[in-house]
């Protein structure tokens, strides 16, 4: 058995439209999304790679800031906390039909495996942000009722 899994439309999608199977979309919405990229220390010996990686992310994701592929990137550093765990992250904000043509390019997915090696603790997490956090929680109230335990 196969299994066919649908991609936004990005580059290298087989899909040659951008609706997605698992969140079918009737009407054009343009939804503001975030995105997160959390490491923790970096892995001992590979240090200069990791510097190297990170001004690399850097340059790519002001590139697509300056060329409006998305509306924000800040990188942060943690300031206190457990360094091994939590050293720092990027947030990076932008419409959806922009954002996941990027994660699926090859460039990002080459930058993403780099740092597979070079960081521990590696985690990306897709945020929900703006109005949609309003339109969430309207969806949260509707459910609520029916499966929520009493």
């Amino acid at each position: 058995m196969e299994v066919e899994f649908a991609g936004r439309g990005g580059e290298g999608s087989e899909r040659a439209d951008d609706t997605d199977l698992w969140f079918p979309r009737k009407e054009a919405i343009s939804v503001e999304v975030g995105y997160f990229i959390k490491y923790g220390r970096l892995v001992p010996g590979r240090e200069e790679k990791a510097i190297e990686l990170f001004n690399d992310a850097i340059a790519l994701w002001r590139k697509h800031h300056t060329e409006g592929k998305i509306t924000l990137f800040e990188p942060v550093l943690f300031a206190s906390g457990d360094k091994e765990v939590d050293l720092g992250f990027f947030f990076i904000k932008g419409l959806e039909e922009k954002i996941y043509p990027i994660l699926a390019s090859e460039d990002y997915r080459m930058l993403l495996t780099r740092a597979a090696y070079v960081v521990d603790h590696l985690q990306t997490e897709m945020l929900i942000v703006g109005d949609e956090v309003a339109r969430q929680a309207e969806r949260t109230l509707k459910v609520a009722p029916e499966y929520a335990l009493a």
